[in-house]
């Protein structure tokens, strides 16, 4: 006999299974929401870690770059407050004459200039430092001189100039071997000047510097003569022997200074007056460059006579020392 409450209990069971389904569903659901969520937060996370680690590791780079690049700028910027500090100057010239070293136009770096109708200069393989020294002297039998130069390779300023010469044949006396020759300004007439410093033969085996250091010829406007109005000092010398000179130099009507050394002795030590203003007969300021000339000059009024090697004429501009140009590295003796 079936149970009236049969339908009751089926009725029942069935909701219970609804229930315990849609409970098992809902659960599912929650289950997939909450292991959905700390999935994605997990990936957020690892995102966002992978981006902090990405813009760290870029940071790190960037900053090396910079630091790289600060320490450079600072290495740069020590280097060179070091050097102003310092005042270090540079070598502008260097003629070792191992090539032939000039033009007819004294165009090109380290290239001195001569003329045509002198001749071209010969070289010697008698040499100061390397295989070759150039030659300047009579054998070109000019009415004048033997000589090779450059315009304005230095001024007033500070300048160390070192070299070596031999003379293998003396020039008379008071004939020139060197010339720092103040310049004019271009155009300006052509009546000479008074050179701050010239290297000429003197008697009895001696050669001597003609220095512009005499105060009182500062503003005096003379008639003549490279050397009018200077100061000599003389030095021995020995025929067919190197010998080095070293010139430091400031040049100014008042405020200057010269030193000079042969063989490493200095021979020359002056403060104030180094150079004086005015040209010869015109009276035209000079320029503040100076022209340097190196060989023989006799003069029309001579015959022609001497013979002499040049070689490593160094010139350098601002603040330096005696080594920097003098043959061979060598120090001074005082």
């Amino acid at each position: 006999m079936l149970n009236t409450n049969t339908p009751l209990k089926v009725f029942s069971l069935l909701i219970y299974i609804l229930i315990f389904n849609l409970s098992c569903a809902k659960d599912s659901d929650l289950f997939y929401d909450v292991i959905q969520e700390e999935t994605e937060t997990n990936k957020e996370i690892e995102e966002r870690n992978n981006e902090d680690e990405n813009a760290s590791t870029g940071g790190e780079d960037t900053s090396e770059e910079d630091n790289t690049a600060e320490e450079d700028n600072t290495d740069n910027g020590e280097d060179n407050t070091d050097d102003q500090s310092k005042g270090q100057g540079s070598l502008i010239w260097y003629s070792d004459f191992e090539s032939n070293q000039w033009n007819l136009s004294g165009s090109g770096d380290n290239t001195w200039e001569y003329e045509a109708s002198r001749g071209e200069p010969h070289t010697t393989t008698d040499s100061r430092a390397g295989s070759k020294a150039v030659h300047l002297g009579d054998y070109n039998n000019h009415v004048t001189r033997n000589e090779i130069h450059r315009n304005r390779l230095s001024d007033w300023g500070e300048h160390w100039i070192g070299f070596s010469m031999k003379v293998k044949k003396a020039a008379q006396s008071s004939r020139v071997y060197a010339q720092f020759r103040n310049m004019r300004p271009e155009g300006a007439p052509d009546h000479g000047g008074i050179n701050p410093v010239t290297l000429r033969q003197g008697s009895n085996g001696k050669m001597f510097f003609a220095t512009s250091t005499d105060e009182r010829m500062v503003n005096v406007i003379q008639d003549s003569g490279a050397s009018t109005g200077t100061e000599n000092t003389h030095f021995n010398y020995n025929l067919d022997e190197w010998i080095d000179i070293v010139i430091h130099w400031e040049l100014d009507p008042v405020d200057g200074f010269l030193e000079i050394w042969v063989n490493g002795d200095k021979i020359v030590d002056e403060t104030g007056t180094t150079t004086y203003k005015y040209a010869n007969v015109s009276g035209i300021p000079y320029t503040g460059e100076i022209k340097h000339t190196i060989g023989v000059y006799w003069s029309s009024q001579n015959t022609p006579q001497g013979d002499v090697y040049f070689d490593e004429y160094k010139v350098w501009k601002g603040a330096g020392t005696y080594e920097n140009v003098s043959p061979g590295g060598l120090s001074p003796n005082n």
